[in-house]
């Protein structure tokens, strides 16, 4: 058997690295992600404005439950964790 050399440049192991970088930077959420979302990035992963994730999304009954971050002004940020969000998607297939 002949053994063939793939010649590989220089600009298409940059652009390779390129795709690498981006899907890195790509977070992956499942119903297992544990990462705490504040409400923008709730709205974010809907595609909702702030405010109709307020009005109709976080007032389900069914959402989660916030969990309070107490600021350095001792004002509480509301919470969700990432993984509860994206459950409550697959559960009421709203997403």
């Amino acid at each position: 058997m002949e053994k063939v050399e793939q010649v590989v440049t220089n600009e298409q192991v940059f652009a390779k690295l390129c795709e690498v970088e981006k899907l890195l930077k790509c977070k992956g959420v499942n119903e297992h992600s544990r990462e705490l979302w504040d409400l923008e990035d709730v709205a974010n992963y809907f595609g909702y404005t702030k405010e109709h994730t307020c009005r109709s999304v976080t007032a389900s009954p069914h959402f989660p439950k916030p969990i309070a971050v107490q600021g350095l002004r001792g004002r509480g940020a509301k919470k969700w964790v990432s993984g509860e969000v994206v459950q409550f998607c697959l559960r009421w297939k709203v997403k």
